[in-house]
């Protein structure tokens, strides 16, 4: 019978005695130091739990191992496994802690500085880093590894001088990185501007290693930046057939791109026919041929490539929307109807997606009938309840229908005790207002707050609320500026906080902040009718009444006739305002 690969990790796990679970309770103290098999079986045991991801117990060996003080050589194998599971496990500063203290105490250790200048790099420490990786050039000069890594960290630091020696090394002092040397000397000299030097090295890098494909790629780019882009075009093609290199993904990626770049539609049809042949489970290259035929309006093929993706147990929400959109290209309302049907049981989706299904419900079987589906569709799957609650609630509010819908989202907050559900509880906050209970409104938006303290809606809806009250004033600026400081070009903010400079008599001011909040909302009839007061109350009835004329013509009902009130007292006013500025 044929064990899987965790099976037999569970029976090698099993057959270790674990020293974490010794059955004598004997403490490490008591045991003294390891002998050579408890080393190897304790050093086994550990890999094993890192290979099954229980870091967990993985540090429980490791630790106890260490306890019994080990020999030196142990110890820093030890030292080094543990601090690579406290950085797996998301304890960074334990593992950098770790690691710069078994350096200090075995300075000479290749092994031990080598992880360490790895680690520091990868936590993006590059000053750190660099030092260790010019340490280990001295200690190794014969490791051309410690020379790249050195060169590279350089580059990003702007240490030319540092960066040309340790790629002068590689060329002149290596052989087994030549190539790579001459690689990264052109791209310092790109770096600099030394343009026809770094053409020279990027060529050398080819004639080091003919089968180089980074230093092909880095060649062709280059002569593209210079503006050659046909000749590096040809370039690369002639060397994909030169070398047989029709393999090469990397290559024929920056061909697609090139191909598409030019408008040549036989051969971006031609390399995305062989990237997909070669990948055929590079799901991020259907995506990008599905974007391509939708340029091309080749609607059948694009939709092809997604059905795929879709298919995929990693695909999401935008891959849903880019099928939906090409199903609305294609004008399939009937595919796109069924589509629907079906997604809604099946996968995660969000409030967007079941806003289309409830409009397209809605043009099939009428505004009762789609309201009945969409109420059906919330308890199909447990993750989609909370984004289908939310819009079935704002259906019921759009209808009129406020205290049912208010029911259902205190039913969906109250079912899910407390954390989470954000947007419900923000929505929830409008409705308690809406309503007139101001008290539960304020409370609700605390309770956001409390569990999300840059939580930019409730933090501006807080603050919009506040304005009622003069002695608020304080209060409600702090969270306008805590929202703003968030979403710097959010309309609604800056209208919040425009209306809180009005309110404090700082008119000039207010203007300015409002003129902004209606350039990016200028279909937000209450920031048009706050823009006009501004103006008003600076005395430049022009674009007051310009504004109340805009914020009249988007509000309806009783807001429509309260600014039609203030327009008619503005141009009561027959004062001259030639002389009033902007």
């Amino acid at each position: 019978m044929k064990l899987t690969l965790s099976v037999l990790i569970i029976f090698a796990l099993t057959a270790c005695s674990s020293f974490k679970r010794n059955p004598q309770g004997v403490t490490a103290t008591q045991l003294g130091p390891p002998s050579r098999a408890d080393l190897d079986q304790a050093y086994l045991e550990a890999q094993l739990y890192i290979f099954a991801g229980n870091l967990k117990s993985a540090r429980e060996v490791l630790e106890f191992s260490l306890a019994r003080k080990p020999p030196a050589d142990s110890e820093i194998e030890f030292e080094r496994m543990l601090a690579r599971v406290e950085a797996s496990s998301g304890k960074t500063e334990e593992a950098y802690k770790r690691l710069t203290l078994l350096s200090s105490r075995f300075p000479e250790n290749i092994s031990v500085l080598a992880d360490t200048a790895q680690f520091l790099y990868g936590i993006q420490f590059k000053d750190q880093a660099f030092e260790a990786y010019d340490k280990l050039t001295k200690l190794v000069p014969e490791h051309s590894n410690y020379w790249i890594y050195k060169g590279l960290l350089a580059l990003e630091l702007s240490k030319v001088e540092e960066a040309w020696d340790s790629f002068d090394h590689l060329i002149n002092k290596t052989s087994d990185a030549k190539h790579l040397g001459h690689l990264y000397m052109g791209k310092l000299l790109q770096m600099t501007n030394f343009s026809k030097k770094a053409e020279k090295q990027f060529r050398l890098c080819l004639k080091v290693d003919r089968e180089a494909k980074e230093c092909a790629l880095e060649l062709a780019s280059h002569m593209q930046k210079l503006g050659k882009t046909a000749k590096a075009f040809s370039f690369l093609e002639n060397y994909v057939e030169t070398h047989k290199l029709k393999s090469s993904v990397p290559v024929l990626k920056k061909l697609l791109e090139w191909s598409l770049t030019s408008g040549d539609e036989a051969k971006t049809s031609h390399y995305v026919e062989v990237l997909e042949r070669l990948r055929p489970s590079d799901m991020n290259l259907k995506r990008r041929a599905a974007l391509i035929f939708i340029e091309r309006q080749d609607f059948q093929s694009a939709k092809e490539r997604m059905a795929i993706v879709l298919g995929d147990k990693m695909s999401g929400i935008r891959d849903i929307s880019s099928y939906l959109h090409i199903l609305k290209l294609m004008e399939n309302e009937k595919e796109t109807h069924s589509f629907l049907e079906n997604i809604v049981k099946t996968k995660k989706i969000n409030e967007q997606i079941f806003f289309k299904k409830f409009n397209l419900d809605k043009t099939i079987y009428g505004q009762k009938k789609a309201e009945r589906i969409l109420k059906n569709s919330c308890s199909l799957k447990e993750e989609n309840m909370s984004s289908c609650t939310y819009v079935y609630s704002y259906i019921l509010l759009e209808s009129g229908k406020l205290k049912k819908a208010r029911k259902n989202l205190e039913k969906l907050v109250g079912d899910r005790s407390g954390k989470g559900l954000l947007k419900s509880k923000y929505f929830l906050s409008q409705i308690y207002l809406k309503e007139g209970n101001e008290k539960r409104a304020m409370s609700m938006l605390d309770e956001i707050l409390a569990e999300n303290k840059v939580y930019a809606p409730a933090l501006n809806f807080k603050a919009y609320t506040l304005l009622k009250s003069d002695a608020s004033l304080k209060e409600a600026e702090a969270l306008s500026l805590r929202a703003l400081a968030i979403q710097p070009q959010n309309g609604h903010y800056l209208d919040t906080y425009g209306w809180i400079l009005f309110r404090k008599g700082l008119f000039r001011e207010s203007v300015a902040v409002l003129q902004q909040a209606f350039q990016e909302r200028p279909d937000e009839a209450e920031i048009a009718e706050h823009l006009a007061d501004a103006f008003a109350a600076i005395g430049n009835r022009v674009k007051a009444l310009k504004f109340y004329q805009l914020a009249s013509g988007l509000f309806k009902g009783e807001n429509a006739t309260r600014v039609d009130r203030k327009m008619a007292n503005i141009q009561k006013d027959k004062r001259s305002i030639s002389s009033v500025p902007d």
